[in-house]
């Protein structure tokens, strides 16, 4: 479960504000309301808020969820301890802004949970493509409507086109974030040098290998360019 994952890096939620920014179908906010926890959701999508109110309610809990925009958050400056942003910064108009209002609303110390998606993946997690990310992007659409993956935009209240999307790499989504001036940890390098974070039991004995052999820097530059998606946790200065 997410919320287990999260607690090998950030191990106490008691009494800490939390947001989920970009909530979907209430996975985590009910994860969290199974703890007692004191979670806010918000989406820019009805349906998803409907799904996720009748999900929660339907296991016992009063949902607490608001239909707003990533760079237009209804809340006051420092206010919430912690944010999980899962698979959400990709559809935005604006990352820069959405990360801002993010920086804003965090407490000092405050951290983000964030998922990006890498620009040179091998394999494209929205179009499940192989090497759409090696092309650029008109010959990426061209790839797209050839394997029939197009997504219908009538469907969607974000951004869906591969051409509009929000992909980084490494070194340019570091530079955006420090300049807001957030502290950036890879939570990615942090398992390949330390195994026992893994979860994944394959995972962890290929990272355990490359360790032993004192080669755990080529794993994680092999990670860089080649793995779909990055996750960090970002902490307000």
């Amino acid at each position: 479960m997410h919320l287990d994952f999260l607690k090998r890096f950030y191990p106490d939620f008691k009494d800490k504000k939390i947001l989920e920014l970009g909530c979907g179908r209430g996975d985590f906010l009910l994860e969290c309301h199974k703890e007692r926890l004191d979670i806010v959701g918000v989406d820019v999508n009805p349906e998803y808020i409907k799904i996720s109110e009748e999900k929660i309610k339907k296991s016992g809990f009063e949902p607490h969820i608001i239909l707003a925009k990533g760079k237009e958050l209804p809340f006051k400056d420092n206010y919430f301890d912690f944010i999980n942003c899962v698979e959400v910064l990709e559809y935005t108009r604006d990352p820069e802004k959405v990360l801002m209002e993010c920086y804003r609303v965090l407490k000092s110390n405050g951290q983000i949970f964030i998922t990006i998606h890498n620009r040179f993946g091998a394999r494209d997690a929205h179009y499940r493509l192989w090497f759409l990310n090696w092309m650029p992007r008109f010959l990426g659409k061209i790839y797209i409507g050839v394997m029939k993956r197009r997504k219908d935009p009538e469907k969607f209240l974000d951004i869906q086109n591969i051409d509009k999307m929000h992909y980084y790499t490494y070194p340019k989504f570091k530079r955006m974030v420090e300049n807001i001036s957030f502290e950036i940890n890879d939570l990615k390098k942090n398992q390949i040098y330390n195994p026992g974070l893994i979860l994944n039991t394959k995972s962890k004995a290929i990272a355990t290998i490359f360790k032993r052999a004192r080669l755990s820097f080529i794993l994680y530059t092999m990670y860089t360019f080649f793995n779909n998606s990055f996750h960090f946790i970002l902490k307000k200065k």
